[in-house]
């Protein structure tokens, strides 16, 4: 897949989008065309499902060596303008500074890696700290560039660039404005270098690694996560970790007094009772707690399958050696039913049980599923993921 614009190129393969500067022959410099441009393709990015990693990157001997000059010039104070791109690309950020002017790169649900093929500078800079990874070609050089040219710590670069590489490096590199080559900058933790031969491809595949081996909901919830550690306390972080929740139904059962209400929700798993509470009552403008909770079904499981702790206790006394309780459990593929079923022969068996992955063969094998539940006879072995027709274990059963 490939898009039309003038100073950019767009494509997407194997999962992976790519944003490649393109001019050239000016080093790239950013002007306001480039940056319009630039934010319609990450929203082209962000709202293709199939896309789940993007790579910024360049034509040419520079990544981007700043700011259009000229073009200032000729443009005075106009402002650019991000035609079908407001608000910018990315879900609706958790505040504000994510929806700056380059911050919303932080807000895109996908890893954004930059692939620094050649020199960087100025805004071109503070483009690349907005990325979740940095990879720069060996021999290359960096430049805040900022201090040389009269001008202050632009576009938050003074905010990002201690969270990465710690005050001290940062105040070297912003106050002198001093070139660095990129092995400096890896030795500062700012990038990871790689051989300047084959330096595209070799940010394609790492790319194209995280696009198809790791969950996209993973990425999108630890993306998260580091985004938000600045602004967070350790508890916060380990108890409210964000994650993707779905609620299908909430109704408001009764309201017993002026502080007090009940609800009855319905939603997916993994869902936070308590940090939907919280949210709620941030909605309403005010706070919110959990004061009881009654599960009242799981699944295909209501209250009617249910055991107490009474009755579970009661059914230990009975029968020594817990054969009672034993009897009382449903056969585990019960719990499975909604997840298809995949059998395989005992060689296969034995290798998945080894944690080795298994190629699938014949014409009506299936080429990727989420979870499968993997059958040896009669006998459920564990749960898999099927990636590009190969069989990998998810979570084995000890049965």
């Amino acid at each position: 897949m490939t898009e039309a614009f003038s100073e950019i190129l767009y494509s997407v393969a194997d999962r992976v989008a790519t944003i490649t500067l393109n001019r050239p022959e000016r080093m790239n410099a950013w002007s306001t065309v480039m940056e319009a441009e630039t934010r319609a393709a990450f929203a082209l990015a962000v709202a293709d499902d199939d896309v789940r990693a993007i790579v910024l990157t360049a034509t040419g001997k520079g990544f981007c060596v700043g700011a259009d000059v000229s073009a200032i010039a000729t443009r005075g104070a106009e402002r650019p303008t991000y035609a079908g791109v407001t608000p910018p690309p990315g879900e609706e950020p958790p505040s504000e500074d994510f929806a700056r002017r380059y911050s919303y790169m932080l807000n895109i649900g996908k890893p954004v890696i930059a692939g620094i093929n050649g020199a960087v500078a100025g805004v071109g800079f503070c483009l690349t700290l907005f990325c979740d990874l940095r990879f720069m070609a060996a021999g290359t050089k960096l430049s805040t560039a900022f201090a040389r040219r009269g001008l202050v710590a632009e576009h938050g670069s003074a905010w990002m660039l201690p969270r990465l590489i710690g005050p001290m490096n940062a105040a070297d590199l912003l106050l002198s404005g001093r070139s660095i080559t990129a092995e400096e900058a890896a030795g500062m933790g700012l990038v990871r270098v790689l051989p300047a031969d084959g330096f595209g491809a070799a940010v394609q595949a790492y790319a194209a690694d995280l696009a198809n081996n790791c969950s996209p909901r993973s990425m999108r919830v630890i993306k998260r996560q580091v985004t938000l550690a600045p602004f967070q306390s350790l508890s916060e972080a380990v108890e409210l970790a964000e994650r993707p929740i779905l609620i299908e139904a909430l109704s408001l059962v009764d309201i017993p007094d002026a502080d007090h209400a009940t609800f009855e929700v319905t939603c997916g798993k993994g869902t936070y009772i308590r940090s939907l509470a919280r949210d709620m009552g941030r909605a309403l403008g005010t706070a919110a707690h959990v004061t009881s909770l009654r599960r009242v079904a799981v699944g295909p499981f209501t209250e009617a399958h249910m055991i107490s702790l009474e009755n579970l206790t009661e059914l230990g006394h009975k029968a020594p050696g817990g054969d009672a309780k034993t009897g009382a459990l449903l056969p585990i593929e019960t719990v499975l039913d909604g997840i298809p079923a995949l059998a395989i022969d005992e060689e296969q068996a034995r290798r998945l049980k080894l944690g080795q992955a298994v190629l699938l063969r014949g014409a009506n094998a299936p080429i990727a599923e989420d979870a499968v539940l993997v059958m040896s006879g009669s006998k459920p072995l564990g749960i898999g993921t099927i990636v590009q027709g190969s069989l990998k274990p998810k979570r084995l059963f000890n049965l």
